[in-house]
């Protein structure tokens, strides 16, 4: 009779998913933020060269640091808005949408 050995690989393919994941994060990070600086309204380039794609625990968070950029995203009572953010993740979803189809 023949002996079989099964390995256990589990631990390994976490590993492996988990560091793909963190790469898949990493690259729709980027993508947002470089589609928020197209998005961004310019006066003088300091709105748009405050977005960044920022590390944290649990991924990476993609935000405007610009002290004025709640009123240019959302308006004042006086100052229409010019949702550039919001624009700018409908773009990646749509993207995002029509790279699943492709590959479904």
């Amino acid at each position: 009779m023949n002996n079989v050995t099964v390995k256990d690989y589990s631990s390994k393919v976490k590993v492996f998913l988990s560091e793909a994941v963190r790469k898949q994060v990493a690259e729709a990070a980027e993508l947002l933020k470089l589609q928020a600086q197209q998005e961004a309204p310019v006066k003088t380039g300091n709105l748009r060269d405050s977005i960044n794609a920022i590390p944290s625990a649990t991924g990476y968070k993609v935000e405007a640091s610009a002290s004025y950029t709640g009123e240019v995203e959302f308006g004042t009572p006086t100052k229409q808005a010019n949702p550039f953010f919001t624009r700018a993740i409908e773009k990646i979803i749509r993207m995002s949408k029509g790279i699943f189809r492709k590959v479904t």
